[in-house]
C-alpha cells in the first residue's frame, strides 16, 4: 500500500528543504574559509 499523495509530497518538499539548508550551509562555510585564507 502506498501512502497518501500529500504525505509523499510533504516528504519530498522536506527533503528539498534539507538540501537547500545543506547547500546554504556549505556556501557559508566556503565563504568563511575563503575570507579566512585571504
Amino acid at each position: 500500500m502506498q501512502p497518501p499523495i500529500s504525505t509523499q509530497a510533504g516528504a519530498r518538499s522536506g527533503t528539498k528543504l534539507q538540501e537547500a539548508h545543506m547547500i546554504e550551509f556549505l556556501l557559508i562555510t566556503w565563504a568563511l574559509i575563503r575570507f579566512w585564507i585571504l
